[in-house]
């Protein structure tokens, strides 16, 4: 393309490439389709199963959630359920991309008119937003779903799934070891459905993992050991195997554990993935750092630290070149900080961890508002237990 009339713009999947190709045609023809009412409702509809997906379905979901608002903003006619659809795949959308965007509690109406499995998958977002996004407030939340989840060993996989998602909720909120008993029952009945739980595991698995890690309950990750092991030779876990062996390596770092060179060979391959999403890449290097700071390799610590904020101040340059700023920009910031705040609490510097659990808070208001909340419960130092409770 040298010298001639091409010209060759980087791009890391189809999201950017329409990004870069179209830019306010897409905006253009968005609203336009607003405008014929079967195409209209066709888009609602789309929309609304894009926000009830796996969040890896999409790359980078900034676009949906900006998509999302220009249809709301400008599309007449919409009816109170397609609004509300739309309203629920954008604050999805905000939740995927930055742990942001709030809803009221889903109208019973709307609710009572979806299949059952639907309406478990649109709780279960429900339920997540609460945990991430501290709205609906977490009281009201785990009040409208317990008595909705049926008895264990007899539910679907959307009921599985809402089974994780008030897990979720129960660990940031001060109740760290009834959230992994839910995480366990859900993986394990996950694994009990043979080939259709493999793809959905790996989330009750890897909170497992976690909580197992953040709590020091050796016994709970060998029996998370077990299970892997045991569906790990069933079958492909796909994009989630994963965000399983980080959650793995990472609770073997808390725990203090090493089988061969895991979990470092595992946090450093992730860590060093330009390809892998970026809070998959930051998790594996605050967790490699930890390690590396732990066995008093300062100096590859260090090389850690500034591989991650070189990544994100290319990020900030490409941002400022297209106008556009990525979540990975936020995310390399806030695990750059958990960081920092991991190693202030270790050398005592309260007011070191205080800063940085600040600026954590500013970006992640609504998590840090469970976790500070929950600190208070327990009578714990905020930043102290946002370093040891923080989720991802």
């Amino acid at each position: 393309a040298a010298g001639g009339r091409i010209e060759v713009v980087p791009v890391a999947n189809g999201v950017e490439a329409l990004r870069e190709g179209f830019a306010e045609d897409l905006v253009t023809s968005l609203v336009a389709a607003g405008s014929d009412a079967r195409r209209r409702d066709e888009l609602v509809d789309a929309f609304f199963e894009l926000a009830l997906s796996r969040r890896d379905a999409v790359p980078d979901w900034t676009p949906v959630r900006t998509a999302a608002k220009i249809a709301l903003d400008s599309w007449a006619g919409l009816d109170p359920a397609g609004r509300a659809r739309l309203e629920f795949a954008e604050a999805v959308a905000a939740r995927h991309e930055s742990n942001e965007g709030e809803f009221p509690w889903p109208d019973d109406a709307v609710l009572d008119g979806l299949p059952r499995d639907r309406k478990d998958n649109v709780l279960a977002h429900v339920v997540q937003q609460s945990a991430d996004n501290a709205v609906p407030p977490s009281k009201d939340a785990e009040a409208r779903v317990r008595p909705l989840i049926g008895a264990k060993g007899d539910r679907s996989k959307a009921q599985l799934r809402l089974v994780g998602a008030l897990g979720r909720l129960l660990a940031v909120t001060g109740r760290p070891s009834d959230g992994l008993a839910l995480q366990r029952e859900a993986a394990e009945e996950f694994a009990a459905l043979g080939a259709d739980g493999l793809l959905e595991i790996s989330f009750p698995l890897s909170a497992w993992y976690r909580l197992a890690g953040m709590l020091d309950d050796g016994a709970a990750f060998d029996d998370a050991e077990t299970l892997y092991r045991a569906v790990g030779a069933r079958g492909d876990l796909g994009a989630g195997r994963e965000y399983v062996e980080l959650a793995r390596a990472g609770a073997m770092v808390r725990l203090g554990r090493r089988l061969g060179s895991d979990p470092e060979a595992t946090l450093r391959r992730i860590a060093g993935d330009a390809k892998r999403e970026s809070h998959l890449r930051w998790s594996a290097a605050r967790s490699l750092a930890a390690l590396l700071r732990g066995e008093a390799r300062l100096a590859e610590e260090e090389e850690v630290e500034t591989a991650l904020l070189a990544a994100a101040q290319r990020l900030r340059d490409g941002a400022a070149a297209s106008a556009h700023e990525p979540s990975d920009v936020r995310t390399a910031r806030t695990y750059h900080d958990l960081l920092l705040l991991d190693r202030a609490v270790e050398a005592q510097d309260d007011a070191a961890a205080a800063a940085a659990a600040a600026r954590i808070a500013a970006t992640e208001g609504g998590l840090c508002s469970n976790l500070f909340t929950a600190a208070d419960l327990h009578g714990a130092d905020r930043a102290k237990y946002l370093a040891e409770t923080y989720p991802y």
